[in-house]
């Protein structure tokens, strides 16, 4: 009581206080809530220290996915491994023919040990049987309502455009938590998809965007049995000295999102680093809070020294003054810590909003909350209020009641100090935002080797319709000025396929990236052609004629005129190669903290299921 009269009674003393500190706390709540959801990305896996995800390390990339006889080969052959699963992402139309529904889906081949592996929860059906057979899919509530409204989904069935084959329902599962690598929706058996059965021949050469996942024994080291994978696979495909070798990893499940940067990635991954960097702006807000409490409380002790002199009088003693002003504290903290709660459930909305996270403050489904708001008000009471206790309870009566007491020097010194330290974290911060700010900019207007602007990427179906004639209807709209296809987008990474060139040591070729993109696609995205030409629709070369960039000439050891009319071939030489028709300037195909790399350029036959690119000559984009 005593600590609360004396707030009220300093009452603007006590509203700046109370402010700064939940302006701080607020800052610092909404940043750790964020820290500790990335760093439990994965963890609602009951044996989620024991799950790993095989990659592999090829000589352009290292790729986050892995062969689809992997993980059977290995559960035969080592007895680290108890389980695996796989999943393998398509993007078809999932059709509902009895209601007419079409909805461009992104459905999971899965095996059925997939409820096991990754802890996936069924609401109806048996996680035994659900995928056990061929044409069976399981999906969530979600889209269950999508495709069948309020009916009963179990029995009926979806149809996969393109396919034909009925698949059944089996099963309605829980989705994975927004803090998940990956996320699931719809679910079909992989039996269902040719080069995931056990009797399909040439799964080895399948390397797609297919992830496998195992449970290891506990005590295992993940990076010797990666090793011991590596040479164990070596041996079983008869490698010769002049092979390049296997190098299989094994990546902690719980360390994917924050660690792993692999081409191919299932979904978009988080930086370790942003955690670090998150983490020292939360600590060094509420320090700069519980600074300026400091400062205001030790600016104020002039005013309370006849009151410690009092009490020092009538028989208090300094153990029970520096308990009263740190109970203050504690009190400031709490006031501070209901306005910030107030605050924080107007800011969570928006920052999920923004960000795409999905951050829990009820502490009925997230008990963090309790102790992430437990232990900040605490420490900004104790940080806050520790030195003001020790400063003004050390006050001597006789010279405050004399009113001779004009503070000590040594005080003065440290309130300066602690003055210039946190307008030097203040600057560090305002420098820091600066900077990444740049880096935004930078990213943005960085010239990218290609034209970004007025242009609109649209994914390919991957149906009946045909590619051409989506692209020859699209390029009829008014304000349309040209339409490509391509088979990955510009600036995402890309796929990458071993090349033989002329000049090579041998007849076999080595990996390279690769890029598909058809006869309009310099016109479209603006692209420089260096040298020779571009691909023609009248020729229509297809895998017989290549683009490469001007990295690629210098890496092949060629000069720039005379690139042109080298030959080139997939694979290794054979009796009739193709031939180089043209160079283009270098453009980012990958990530832009990437080196642009070599890169060959080719023409396909048909790009369904992938990309398109419209230049919009119309400054009114969503028309």
């Amino acid at each position: 009581m005593t600590s609360w009269r004396s707030l009220l009674k300093n009452r603007t003393f006590s509203f700046i206080n109370i402010t700064g500190l939940a302006i701080g706390m607020t800052c610092c709540i909404v940043i750790t809530l964020f820290v500790l959801f990335e760093l439990n990305y994965d963890r609602h896996n009951k044996h989620a220290d024991r799950i790993y995800r095989s990659v592999v390390d090829l000589e352009a990339n290292n790729w986050a996915i892995s062969a689809f006889p992997l993980g059977a080969l290995l559960q035969e052959n080592f007895p680290e491994v108890e389980g695996y699963t796989r999943i393998k992402p398509i993007e078809p139309f999932l059709v509902n023919e009895s209601t007419n529904t079409r909805i461009k889906q992104k459905i999971f081949y899965a095996d059925s040990s997939v409820f096991d592996i990754l802890d996936i929860e069924l609401i109806e059906g048996n996680p035994a049987t659900a995928l056990a057979k061929a044409n069976t899919m399981v999906l969530t509530e979600e889209r269950a309502r999508a495709f069948f409204g309020n009916e009963d989904p179990i029995g009926k069935s979806l149809v996969i455009s393109g396919q034909g084959s009925a698949y059944e329902i089996t099963g309605i599962f829980k989705p994975l938590p927004s803090n998940s690598h990956v996320h699931m929706d719809v679910m079909a058996s992989s039996l269902s998809f040719a080069p995931m059965r056990a009797d399909f021949e040439n799964g080895w050469n399948q390397l797609t965007n297919h992830y496998t996942y195992f449970r290891m024994q506990e005590t295992i080291d993940h990076e010797a049995f990666g090793e011991k994978a590596s040479t164990f696979l070596d041996e079983y495909h008869e490698l010769t000295p002049d092979d390049p070798r296997n190098v299989i990893r094994f990546q902690p499940l719980t360390s994917i999102h924050l660690t792993s940067n692999r081409g191919l990635e299932i979904e978009a991954n988080g930086n370790v680093n942003t955690i670090y960097i998150f983490s020292a702006i939360a600590f060094f807000i509420l320090l700069i809070a519980c600074i300026n409490f400091m400062n205001l409380s030790t600016a104020q002790s002039l005013k309370r020294a006849k009151e410690v002199g009092i009490r020092k009088v009538v028989g208090s003693n300094k153990s029970q003054l520096v308990f009263q002003f740190l109970s203050e504290s504690i009190v400031v903290s709490l006031v501070a810590l209901a306005i910030s709660i107030g605050l924080i459930m107007l800011i969570i909305p928006k920052f999920n909003e923004l960000s795409g996270k999905q951050l829990i403050i009820n502490p009925m489904e997230n008990l963090e909350v309790v102790a992430v708001f437990l232990t900040i008000t605490i420490f900004s009471g104790f940080v806050a209020g520790t030195y003001p206790a020790f400063f003004i309870s050390s006050f001597q009566p006789v010279k405050v009641l004399k009113g001779t007491y004009l503070g000590k020097s040594a005080g003065q010194l440290l309130r300066k100090g602690l003055v210039v330290l946190q307008f030097a974290i203040a600057f560090v911060i305002i420098v820091g935002t600066y900077v990444v700010n740049s880096q935004l900019n930078f990213m943005l207007n960085k010239n990218m080797g290609f034209d970004r602007e007025q242009v609109l990427v649209l994914r390919m179906p991957n149906d009946s319709i045909g590619d051409v004639t989506i692209k020859n209807e699209l390029a009829t709209i008014a304000g349309v000025k040209s339409v490509t296809r391509f088979n990955e987008m510009p600036g995402r990474m890309v796929n990458t396929s071993t090349i033989w060139y002329e000049g090579a040591e041998t007849d076999q070729g080595e990996n390279i990236y690769l890029f598909s993109g058809d006869v309009d696609l310099l016109e479209t995205l603006n692209m420089t052609l260096l040298e020779g030409k571009y691909f023609n629709e009248e020729t229509q070369q297809f895998y017989r004629e290549f683009v490469i960039n001007e990295k690629a000439v210098e890496h092949y050891g060629w000069k720039m005129e005379e690139s042109v009319g080298k030959l080139m071939n997939f694979g290794q030489r054979g009796e009739d190669p193709g031939v180089v028709i043209g160079v283009v300037k270098d453009f980012h195909f990958k990530h832009l903290h990437e080196q642009i790399d070599p890169l060959v350029m080719y023409l396909a036959p048909q790009y369904e299921g992938r990309f398109m690119a419209l230049k919009i000559n119309s400054g009114d984009m969503s028309e």
